[in-house]
């Protein structure tokens, strides 16, 4: 057993068999730290509807600092039942005008049939990093056409996602290499 777990520790160790996010709350999170100018302590953040998603999202945010953080939903009961435990200002869709002026960063996650955000809800030298983890989508598209603002979307999403699990199968490999030599010892 001992043996076993010191394999284990050699292979996350030597490969990048761990590495990279494999879900999609952590692939939106990786697309925010690639931004080298992003500093999630002082970023204010808002995050649009809640289901296990954006739950996660919500933790893992604030597993890496991020202060600053807002959710915004239909319903204020489902909001608040979520964020009052994490310390998280709520608000509601019909506000968006009041929170998406203090956001810095936006991901929307709803079920929405359609539209939440319009190309023009964004003031036009907005800086903003919006990410739709949506579908139909949450966010307009035509709000990459603005300057300052960077839009991802699911698909975009699902790309990092499967780039991070061809880098994993890449290292099974090496791998499987350190458990022979492992075996062998």
């Amino acid at each position: 057993f001992q043996s076993a777990l010191q394999v284990g520790k050699r292979v996350r160790n030597e490969t990048e068999i761990s590495h990279g996010a494999v879900s999609h709350s952590l692939a939106a999170l990786e697309i925010i730290e690639s931004f080298g100018n992003v500093d999630l302590r002082n970023a204010r953040i808002t995050i649009i509807g809640v289901n296990k998603l954006t739950a996660d999202i919500l933790k893992f945010l604030q597993n890496k600092g991020a202060k600053m953080v807002f959710l915004a939903n239909r319903s204020q009961i489902k909001a608040h039942y979520l964020a009052d435990p994490l310390g998280i200002k709520v608000y509601t869709l019909d506000e968006k005008q009041e929170f998406l002026a203090q956001t810095d960063i936006l991901i929307s996650a709803t079920s929405a049939p359609h539209l939440i955000i319009r190309k023009e809800d964004i003031p036009e030298q907005k800086r903003l990093l919006a990410i739709d983890l949506a579908f139909p989508r949450d966010i307009d598209s035509r709000l990459s056409e603005l300057p300052n603002v960077q839009l991802y979307n699911i698909r975009d999403v699902e790309k990092k996602v499967r780039e991070n699990i061809d880098v994993r199968g890449a290292e099974v490999e090496k791998a499987e290499a350190i458990i022979e030599e492992e075996i062998l010892e």
